[in-house]
């Protein structure tokens, strides 16, 4: 039951804060012990990389059925990496948020972000479907309820609704492997599943990912953005993405494989410029998940699953370290670019195997789009990252020495993944894409830093240029988001429904019973003659 001692203790945790704080303890006490468990924790998870934990299983915890065979949780499969990638996000959650101690510190969200991470915990743990539906389903409930405690106003709620539906329907298509599984003769194994049932699970993270089909449901981001919903976000994408590391290469048919690549390489492309466009990075996070999504998805569909695990890490380590990092002490920059290296993928880098998935010999337009959306990626990381923010406040140097070092723990967590992570984690890939992806991203940047200038130094030659950029990223946001398919749907049904309410008109007037006399002698008609 190893295993299963960080779930446990974050559970516990998470209820003794909420105690303190009911029996109105200081904010300061609450903070420690949140810090001091989150910290404990990591250096659990850490070590269990080398432990030998055996598995969990539980059977009976539901009605026996055919398709049911219990609960089991193991560490193999990928799971580790992502564990260490959750403890590590929560708990630079918690350090990075000693700098709102003496503002607006809400402990119960530091509660609420520990029980996230311990359902995230049994989510990547999970080897068997019943268990990762449950986590999924628990997941989703919670992130629902804080949505719609913490937003104001109707269309934020039928965001959220949108939002849950979307993933209910990738458990759907999940509960739908396991019958397909079932019909060979063979229970569905998540560390083992069947080539046959490959598509379903690529498809069931995909929607979940909202990659396959690409789906943006919020659009706006809600209140207390830099913790608890950050952690939310983390642990929802990586529950998704151990699942793609663990399909097997022949997951995806021959004849699928075209059309799911290019929905996979229109949600890189597309997450990588919004991103790039967002005013701020909280605003730009859902288009980032979006975009490093596509990228793991585009190695399940090219037959690299293993692949799929560099940029799903990358994903919960870079991306904490950025909207985390909510004020920019001296020299914060340097956390800015180890973030960026994370995902550039430069050879022996913590993303450099994920480019054996994303480019493919011999080189052919998918890659093209990979490439371009991975340095739209990345020049948007460094465009956000750089930008000057706030500094912390005046406190006491414990205060800014806690924030430090939950940007230094996902700095070294993204390089022990890197190096320990898997089999072919740390290895030279394909240096050339990387180093191509690098050169776009120097002179794309050098352009930016340009234009800038230009546009604040007001010159008038840039003005068509900045009006002209607005006006297509509202475009490509419209096409991707596939508003326009709603809206043709939308048309088609309008259509309809007046033709069903002409014929009602019709055929319940005086003159009905004449033209249903009429309609059938023409059905007969046309029968008479496709029989001849």
């Amino acid at each position: 039951m190893l295993l299963l001692l960080p779930v446990g203790f974050l559970l516990a945790v998470s209820i003794a804060i909420l105690i303190l704080q009911h029996n109105r303890r200081s904010q300061g006490l609450s903070w420690l012990v949140a810090a001091l468990a989150t910290i404990l924790i990591w250096l659990y998870v850490l070590v269990m990389r080398w432990l030998p934990l055996q598995p969990v299983v539980l059977e009976n915890v539901l009605p026996a059925t055919e398709l049911t065979q219990g609960i089991t949780l193991t560490l193999a499969g990928g799971a580790w990496p992502y564990a260490l990638a959750i403890v590590t996000s929560l708990a630079a959650v918690v350090l990075t948020s000693a700098a709102q101690l003496q503002n607006n510190a809400r402990p119960w969200a530091w509660a609420g972000s520990m029980a996230v991470a311990a359902m995230g915990l049994l989510g990547v743990f999970s080897n068997t479907p019943l268990a990762l539906i449950l986590t999924w389903t628990a997941l989703d409930i919670m992130e629902l309820a804080t949505i719609l405690v913490s937003m104001e106003g109707n269309r934020f709620a039928r965001n959220a609704v949108v939002a849950f539906s979307t993933r209910i329907m990738g458990t759907l298509v999940l509960i739908w492997a396991m019958v397909y599984s079932r019909s060979f003769g063979q229970a569905l194994n998540l560390s083992d599943p069947l080539p046959q049932v490959g598509l379903y699970l690529l498809l069931a993270a995909g929607l979940r990912l909202g990659v396959l089909p690409l789906n943006m449901p919020y659009t706006s981001e809600i209140p207390l953005r830099r913790g608890l919903v950050t952690i939310i976000r983390m642990v929802t994408s990586a529950t998704s993405l151990v699942l793609l590391g663990r399909l097997p290469a022949a997951a995806v048919p021959a004849d699928w494989a075209p059309y799911l690549l290019i929905f996979a390489a229109m949600a890189a492309f597309y997450g990588a410029v919004m991103f790039l466009n967002a005013k701020d990075e909280l605003t730009g996070r859902p288009f980032f998940l979006i975009a490093l999504g596509g990228l793991a998805v585009g190695c399940v569909v090219r037959s690299y699953p293993q692949s799929s695990q560099a940029w799903g890490t990358a994903l919960l380590i870079s991306g904490s370290m950025l909207f985390l990092n909510s004020f920019r002490p001296k020299r914060a920059w340097v956390f800015t670019l180890i973030g960026a290296i994370g995902l550039i993928g430069l050879p022996f880098t913590p993303a450099a195997s994920g480019w054996n998935g994303v480019v493919v010999l011999p080189f052919n337009i998918p890659d093209i789009v990979f490439t371009l959306a991975h340095a739209l990626l990345v020049l948007g990381y460094l465009h956000q990252g750089l930008k000057p923010g706030p500094i912390l406040p005046q406190s006491e140097r414990w205060i800014e020495a806690a924030y430090l070092l939950g940007l230094i723990l996902l700095a070294a967590a993204d390089w022990v993944i890197a190096i320990f992570g898997w089999e072919g984690s740390f290895i030279l890939g394909e240096w050339w894409a990387s180093v191509i992806s690098l050169v776009l991203v120097a002179g794309g940047y050098f352009g930016l830093s340009r234009f800038q200038t230009a546009v604040l130094s007001g010159l008038s030659h840039v003005n068509w240029l900045v009006v002209f950029s607005g006006h297509l990223t509202r475009q490509i946001e419209v096409f991707f988001t596939f508003n326009w398919l709603n809206r043709i749907v939308s048309v088609i049904y309008r259509l309809t429904q007046r033709i069903v309410y002409l014929l009602t008109e019709t055929l319940e007037g005086e003159g009905g019973l004449l033209w249903v006399f009429v309609l059938l002698t023409l059905l007969i008609t046309l029968i008479g003659a496709g029989g001849q």
